[in-house]
């Protein structure tokens, strides 16, 4: 009787509780706003590319790296998707366009192929998913600028260096750079604060903000000596300036970096007194012949000892 009870008791709610799960699954990677990207099927994909360079994004509405992607796609989008653009951006639900994903060998979401004009074969896009990295990868597949219809069309994110860039980039001005490891979780929580520090100093020519992927730019990574991941190092003309130590939020990055600026030569007397530093002799050896004239002028400090003296 108890299990009939319970039966009849959850057999009403049961249709309104699939429902409701129904829709926080479809939820997830709905568009509650306008979207941007342009939504390829079957009755278009093939007609479509090949007309245009397009960059496409092949996702599943229930996978969460998609659903993380989603605004970052849209925006890079709504930059892009203009007439007269040089690239389009495109999305494909491999969840309702299986043929599509069968035909281009999907595997894995997302996946985001790039797909020259007149040509059916894509270049797949291997880099982190930020709007600077997207915006850097077309603007290398294009030759160009992607986008030039106005400064605040693409904003500037910190810049990405490399094993092949660093040298020649860090050896000259002030530099703020993140040596960082995707994998790393304090990483990928500074991430948004990062870029949104290389948007607001993108417009000063004083000091640029990078960063390098410490698990491909080894070479880098070697020459600064990175032992831990973030590693936030103030460069200038190629030298490891500082190690920051601080809060990493955008106020007090922000702070950090506008004393640098506005204090340019601290570091400077602190390089110049390790230089006399260096400079100073080591320990003088006195004896009976020069005891006399070295203790003359000024305060000498002596250690008298024995060399058999175990404290000595």
């Amino acid at each position: 009787m108890y299990i009939n009870w319970c039966f009849e008791m959850f057999k009403p709610v049961s249709p309104i509780l699939l429902c409701l799960l129904a829709l926080r699954v479809s939820h997830t990677f709905c568009d509650e706003e306008p979207s941007h990207s342009i939504q390829l099927t079957t009755i278009d994909f093939n007609s479509e590319i090949g007309t245009n360079n397009y960059f496409v994004m092949f996702f599943a509405p229930w996978c969460s790296y998609c659903v993380k992607l989603k605004p970052t796609w849209e925006e890079l989008a709504e930059m892009l998707n203009e007439p007269g653009s040089r690239v389009k951006i495109a999305k494909v639900d491999c969840t309702t366009e299986s043929g599509i994903c069968k035909q281009q060998q999907i595997t894995s979401y997302p996946t985001l192929l790039y797909y020259r004009k007149g040509n059916t074969e894509p270049v797949k896009y291997s880099g982190t998913r930020d709007l600077s990295a997207l915006a850097n990868f077309l603007n290398d597949q294009l030759g160009t600028n992607v986008v030039e219809q106005g400064a605040d069309a693409l904003r500037p994110g910190p810049i990405e260096l490399t094993d092949e860039t660093y040298a020649d980039h860090l050896s000259k001005g002030r530099h703020f750079v993140k040596f960082y490891a995707p994998w790393c979780g304090h990483c990928q929580s500074l991430s948004p604060t990062w870029e949104n520090i290389g948007i607001l100093y993108a417009p000063y020519e004083s000091v640029t903000i990078a960063k390098v992927d410490c698990t491909v730019q080894k070479e880098a990574c070697r020459t600064y000596d990175i032992k831990s991941y973030p590693t936030l190092l103030w460069i200038e003309n190629g030298q490891k300036i500082e190690k920051y130590q601080g809060v990493r939020s955008v106020e007090d990055l922000q702070t950090y970096i506008e004393d640098k600026l506005a204090n340019p030569g601290d570091h400077l007397e602190v390089l110049e007194e390790k230089k006399v530093e260096e400079k100073v002799p080591p320990v003088v050896h006195l004896f009976g012949d020069n005891f006399s004239k070295e203790i003359q002028k000024g305060f000498t400090f002596v250690k008298y000892f024995a060399p058999w003296c175990g404290h000595c």
